[in-house]
């Protein structure tokens, strides 16, 4: 029996109608940090996201929508090439051929993100706005396709080196 089937099994025996099940979930720390020299638009978000698209059995191609940490606009832009939406070095390309509101191809930030909420105050905006899309609660900003969502978080940035922590999770809604 699969963990997710466990935990709708719970959910359901709780009389919880609407759950988001935890599909998948990786981080990697210090990626890179032993390293002289540090490409700085490399992080472990590439590692993580691999081992999160294995356990969960979806592709990034099947990504519905995407919440990235995002305390700056070249955090996005470096997780959209990490996760491999696009090649390395093609992140503005990708964005712009893209549209990434709620309503279009691959929704982006739907809750507005760290850029707009702030990023001291909402640690975990992105993981409740998920949460919210996933269960159809979205209100004016519900996105069409309510399959997956793939959230990340970044660590702290020591600064002439990578990301601390770079972390992918894959959330289903649990009906």
């Amino acid at each position: 029996v699969c963990s997710s089937d466990l935990s709708r099994a719970m959910a359901k025996k709780k009389g919880l109608h609407k759950t988001v099940i935890p599909l998948a979930y990786a981080e990697r720390t210090n990626y890179g940090g032993g390293m002289s020299i540090v490409d700085p638009t490399l992080s472990g978000h590439k590692v993580a996201g691999e081992k999160v698209f294995k356990q969960s059995g979806i592709g990034v191609k099947d990504v519905a929508s995407f919440h990235p940490y995002d305390d700056f606009i070249t955090a996005i832009m470096l997780q959209y090439e990490s996760f491999g939406f696009c090649k390395q070095g093609q992140g503005c390309d990708f964005v712009r051929d893209h549209d990434l509101s709620y309503s279009g191809d691959l929704p982006l930030n739907t809750g507005g993100g760290q850029i707009s909420a702030g990023q001291a105050a909402c640690s975990s905006h992105n993981i409740v706005e998920a949460v919210r899309q996933l269960m159809g609660e979205g209100g004016a900003r519900q996105v069409k396709d309510t399959r997956n969502a793939l959230v990340t978080g970044i660590g702290w940035i020591p600064y002439g080196r990578n990301w601390g922590t770079s972390a992918a999770l894959m959330l289903v809604p649990g009906d």
